[in-house]
């Protein structure tokens, strides 16, 4: 069975991808973390490892609907590890320049230490679902996932702020797919701002830089996934976030810089 996210991020033999309007953010833009996954599906097949355990992503240009290249290097090839470099071109000018460095997490279950827990998250039934044609506000690329947000998660949507700049929730594919590596970046980008609990709302809050750390294959039908910022100062705020597999283990984390465009 082909599912719509693997068409999404299909490339062909000439490095061309095709981004749909189904994954944009707003009107003929592509969604930042759903970019992230079309250059890590060109990374994939030319590293020496199998897992990508670290990759970073600058946003330079907006990704417009359409045509896309995707040119793909390989940086470094070692022992342990391997680091591949892919950025999406469009018109002459990259989009998003990303870097990523591949290992072997199949050891990922050996934790010396940790810190960090689960969030308590009610059952998807004790929550509620992003749903575009309820809410203008959802943008297009939700109507690929099951979103269900904690009711603290939507209070602002209520007119509610709260004291926490917090947003989460659950999210899984609409038509089953399952999670893998690949998609894990734009799972780290798929939930609206944390900002938006504190009363900052804005239309459009662009990333400038977004790092996600996977730190064991995901083994679950959903995630759970926790974003947090602490910091609203000039024109930028960042998000920390953690996701998780349904059994309470860790698979990721992720940090974040975005503009808030009032």
């Amino acid at each position: 069975m082909t599912h719509e996210f693997d068409e999404a991020i299909a490339i062909d033999a000439h490095g061309m991808a095709q981004l749909p309007e189904r994954w944009t953010m707003g009107p003929g833009f592509a969604h930042g973390g759903y970019l992230m996954s079309v250059a890590l599906a060109g990374a994939i097949p030319v590293a020496a490892h199998p897992d990508p355990v670290t990759m970073s992503a600058h946003f330079v240009r907006p990704g417009a609907v359409g045509e896309a290249t995707v040119d793909t290097s390989v940086v470094k090839a070692g022992r342990s590890l391997s680091t591949v470099r892919s950025d999406i071109h469009q018109d002459g000018s990259v989009r998003v320049a990303t870097l990523t460095t591949f290992g072997d997490l199949s050891g990922a279950g050996d934790i010396a230490f940790r810190s960090v827990i689960p969030p308590e998250l009610p059952s998807p039934d004790d929550c509620i679902l992003a749903d575009r044609s309820e809410n203008p506000l959802v943008p297009r690329m939700v109507d690929n996932l099951e979103m269900y947000l904690t009711p603290e998660s939507t209070a602002w949507a209520r007119g509610q702020t709260l004291e926490t700049a917090m947003m989460q929730g659950w999210v899984a594919f609409g038509d089953g797919r399952p999670i893998d590596a690949v998609s894990i970046p734009m799972f780290a980008d798929a939930l609206p701002p944390p900002i938006f609990s504190v009363g900052a709302f804005a239309p459009w809050t662009p990333t400038i830089e977004l790092t996600v750390h996977i730190r064991r294959r995901p083994a679950t039908e959903r995630l759970g996934v926790s974003f947090r910022t602490d910091l609203i100062g000039g024109t930028f705020f960042e998000s920390t976030g953690t996701l998780w597999n349904d059994d309470g283990s860790l698979v990721a984390m992720s940090r974040q810089l975005q503009l808030v465009n009032r």
